[in-house]
């Protein structure tokens, strides 16, 4: 049987009775040594097993000997275990999974066959059955059968190979059983779909373009909706079956697959579907590298009362600066877990045999950093971004929609990409929610001012959240999007057969002219070259009198509309317009749609600046302070003054997790307290070769304690 372990770091300040804890995944080597053991033991880790089943037939018993024997060896050195279950079954015939071109693969089971998913509830009733009451075993996660194990659609061997894998017979039989039921009848499947399919037998399946172009066909979005509900489903039935008869947690992997629609995930539908099961839920996400992908992983947590934000490193990325940034990340999104990818980084082999690896320094410098709050978490912000889930389902031959990551925070962004590395317009807005369809639908909307669409080429919305949205903006809501297509496209949710999936809305009210360059305070920006339809007021107008930027005023609240587009690359005409410009715009647009900042950031001439990521990451349980967290992760930050609203009171704390070191005054208090982390000099095992490079084992950080009734000046330096 093969295994892999996960270790939990329980932080060491961290209060008994509610543990944040950090976590390391390992694959475990064939025999555990003195060092080894001497790795958990410095981290304190609790491992994670991955169970494969075994059984000798589809009648026989599942056997959990192995297991067992594992589960006895860490609780022989104190230590309680998670299970991930991988549903890689042998006891059944493996059926090949296809793509839209015919090829077949076979590296995993077909999660639409009928026999696979039986076989798969049996054994899961078997480990409940022998482990639902072991103390033994803290947790309990839930994976379909994608190549990681995680909760998505894996399209190809490798993970930058995606490809749609529906196609095959089983597939197709899932999807004609879910348009019979919504459609009835062959007729009203022609009607929507405006085909001529002869019967049920004869259905072509809709396939993916290569174009790039919007992918708005009825066929496609029904494709794309049954899959993504299929997937859902899948976990939440399971995650309840777990659950009925476990004690511990149960959980569920995803990935960054809520941006992509060849992987499939949403993770906000699965919490919505299992938020009423019994026992704790953790949240597992394999990409804490991205700020903006956890603010919205813990908006989700927020929302469905999941238990813990479970994130892991994702890649090979293992040096100082990374795990500063993890570090960073995970404070700023309220993260409660963890997970370091390969055991092979933390122990290294010489000469005379194990020992412990200075990258594992690294991982207990965060774990320090982490352990020393005892946080209730970053409280609601009255400013969001909306991400699209249905939206990546029209965007080919990507399909993907990394909209909010584009304009979130540059440094702190998922970088590698075009269409994620871009502005860091959060910054300005000290650090937004991020929140999306499903959310929206169970009242998300609720308590917020201002929430920005950052389209850069069409944002789908669903019909019930169009609607959600228009109920809120008239009860004084503020919308700010990017384009007309930005804020036009409905997805109707309903039946209705008289329209296509999805379709533009064309009222006169948007018929919007076209856009042209112009020039506003030195920058190249987009205009409307001509007159606006009534509704709209000009809000922001350019050197020539052209309008930049327009407002609808609906009831109390308003929708605010730049001309064009975010651009979805860089160096593009507008490009410094969108990344100096138009953060200190919307800074002003939430001040006027009466947002109040728990701080924010001004220079010595007391202009606006945003030189840092900085959230408030709430009140610390073990100290009573408020406690801010900031860096810029990559030594770009610069110094400025901190200014506090005057609702916070009291004593706080500030995490500065940056490259740079940092000095703090006050104007009229010498009793600021400044405790600098130093840094040293090591050796990391940086890729997966094991080649040795030289880097910084520790983390870098200060913490700055102060009084929020003043100002604070931070003076960064290299």
């Amino acid at each position: 049987m093969l295994y892999l372990a996960v270790c939990s770091l329980v932080g060491w300040m961290m209060a008994a009775n509610d543990p944040v804890s950090l976590g390391v995944i390992v694959h475990m080597p064939d025999h555990m040594e003195r060092d080894h053991w001497q790795a958990f033991d410095y981290l304190g880790a609790h491992p994670e097993l991955l169970v494969l089943p075994e059984a000798e037939g589809v009648d026989a018993p599942f056997l959990f000997d192995a297991f067992e024997a594992e589960v006895v060896r860490f609780a022989d050195h104190g230590q309680r275990v998670a299970a991930t279950f991988a549903p890689h079954i042998r006891t059944v015939p493996w059926q090949p999974v296809q793509d839209a071109d015919g090829n077949e693969w076979a590296d995993r089971q077909n999660m639409f066959d009928p026999v696979f998913l039986d076989e798969l509830r049996r054994f899961e009733r078997a480990f409940c059955e022998r482990f639902g009451d072991d103390p033994r075993i803290r947790r309990v996660y839930i994976s379909p059968p994608s190549f990681f194990g995680e909760a998505e659609h894996y399209m190809g061997p490798e993970w930058h190979n995606l490809r749609f894998l529906c196609y095959d017979p089983l597939a197709q039989a899932r999807f004609t059983e879910w348009l019979k039921e919504r459609y009835g009848t062959i007729e009203g499947l022609n009607t929507a779909w405006d085909a001529s399919v002869s019967d049920w037998a004869a259905l072509p399946m809709p396939r993916p373009r290569m174009e790039a172009q919007l992918h708005t066909d009825a066929d496609w979005q029904d494709l794309m909706a049954w899959r993504t509900e299929y997937l859902t489903d899948f976990m939440a039935e399971h995650m309840a079956l777990v659950a009925e008869s476990f004690h511990g947690d149960v959980g569920y992997k995803f990935s960054v697959g809520e941006y992509s629609a060849y992987q499939g995930t949403d993770a906000a539908a699965i919490a919505a579907q299992t938020r009423s099961l019994p026992g704790g839920r953790a949240l597992h996400m394999t990409n804490p590298h991205s700020l903006s992908d956890l603010r919205y992983a813990q908006a989700i947590l927020r929302q469905y009362g999941a238990s813990d934000l479970v994130v892991e490193n994702d890649g090979n990325r293992f040096g100082r600066t990374e795990m500063a940034r993890i570090a960073l990340n995970g404070l700023l999104a309220g993260a409660t877990e963890f997970n370091f990818s390969h055991f092979g980084h933390l122990v290294g082999s010489i000469a005379s045999g194990p020992r412990l690896a200075d990258t594992a320094k690294a991982v207990h410098a965060l774990d320090t950093l982490w352990g020393a709050y005892d946080l209730e978490g970053p409280p609601r912000h009255p400013v969001a971004f909306y991400h699209s889930h249905a939206t990546h389902w029209v965007r080919a031959p990507r399909y993907r929609n990394r909209d909010v990551s584009r304009v979130y925070d540059r440094a702190l962004s998922n970088g590698g990409h075009p269409d994620v590395y871009g502005y860091s317009w959060a910054r300005w807005l000290a650090l937004p929610d991020v929140t999306g369809e499903q959310l929206i639908r169970d009242g998300d909307l609720e308590g917020r001012s201002l929430v920005i669409v950052p389209n850069s080429s069409v944002t789908v919305f669903p019909e019930s959240v169009a609607m959600a949205f228009l109920r809120w903006i008239v009860e004084g809501g503020w919308v700010v999007g990017f384009g007309a297509d930005g804020l036009t496209w409905l997805r109707p949710d309903g039946g209705d057969m008289e329209s296509p999936r999805v379709t533009r809305v064309d009222d006169a009210e948007w018929d919007l002219p076209s856009v042209t360059e112009g020039t506003w305070q030195g920058y190249t920006v987009p205009v409307w070259d001509g007159p606006l339809p009534e509704v709209w007021q000009a809000r922001l107008r350019d050197d020539d009198g052209r309008v930049i930027a327009a407002e609808w005023i609906l009831g109390d609240g308003r929708i605010v509309l730049f001309a064009g587009p975010v651009p979805a690359e860089d160096h593009g005409p507008f490009d410094r317009f969108y990344r100096e410009g138009m953060p200190r715009l919307l800074r002003e647009l939430s001040a006027e749609a009466g947002v109040t900042l728990p701080f924010h950031m001004v220079d010595d001439a007391g202009e606006p600046i945003a030189p840092l990521a900085m959230g408030y990451a709430g009140l610390d349980r073990l100290t009573g302070r408020h406690v801010f967290v900031a860096g810029a992760y990559d030594g770009s930050a610069k110094g400025g003054v901190v200014q506090f609203c005057d609702s916070l009171t009291g004593e706080a704390e500030l995490a500065l997790i940056d490259l740079d070191r940092i000095q703090a005054t006050m104007s009229d208090d010498e009793s600021i307290n400044v405790l600098e982390y130093p840094l040293s000099q090591a050796r990391l095992y940086e890729d997966p070769t094991n080649q040795e490079v030289d880097a910084n084992a520790i983390i870098p950080y200060t913490m700055v304690t102060f009084d929020v009734s003043e100002a604070v000046a931070l003076t960064l330096a290299p």
